[in-house]
């Protein structure tokens, strides 16, 4: 699994030939900072109204572990527009197989409705599945009805939800679980 996680340049064209997703770049780390520090991009990408130094905490912790990745984190590039956002992969041997926990964020509004986070997820299940995974999965946010029709777009069956306390420790926020099989991509891919 480790091939996957390799320093070497990748290049992902999306199928639909509107994204590229390429390794992100330390110099990339700024731009998803001030993504992250937009209350309603956090509040999309992490199911939170975290605000002040709980949200300043969050984006620290988080673009270190971007920039400290092994190349599990790609920048969305759009001709157009450059760097639009960037999704992630961790990687685990599980009960069911090779799993991949992935996820995805459109930083730049401007890119947003366009069917964009579509095309990048279809891009990454490609590289996923074609280096060997059997099961892919992510979270979303219960109020994240695009984030849900992207994944389900790309494949993805809703399989539960669970609670989760918010960075504040205030109410908790449902969070959509949801996955594709290597089965249901290949029947897809017919």
């Amino acid at each position: 699994m480790l091939r996957l996680i390799r320093r070497d340049p990748l290049a992902l064209p999306s199928p639909g030939g509107r994204v590229i997703l390429r390794p992100l770049l330390p110099a990339h780390i700024a731009l998803i900072r001030q993504w992250l520090n937009d209350p309603e991009v956090t509040r999309l990408a992490f199911g939170t109204q975290a605000t002040g130094e709980v949200l300043d905490k969050l984006v620290r912790e988080y673009c270190r572990e971007i920039k400290l990745g092994r190349k599990n984190s790609l920048a969305i590039d759009v001709s157009a527009g450059g760097v639009v956002g960037f999704v992630r992969f961790s990687l685990r041997n599980a009960a069911r197989g090779r799993t991949a926990r992935v996820g995805i964020l459109i930083g730049n509004r401007r890119y947003w409705n366009l069917g964009l986070g579509t095309e990048a997820m279809t891009a990454l299940l490609h590289h996923l599945f074609d280096s060997g995974m059997d099961v892919i999965e992510l979270d979303t946010a219960d109020f994240n009805e695009r984030a849900q029709r992207c994944f389900e777009k790309s494949g993805f069956v809703r399989c539960g939800e669970q609670g989760q306390l918010d960075p504040e420790g205030g109410p908790s926020c449902r969070k959509i679980w949801m996955e594709i099989t290597r089965q249901r991509w290949i029947h897809l891919q017919r």
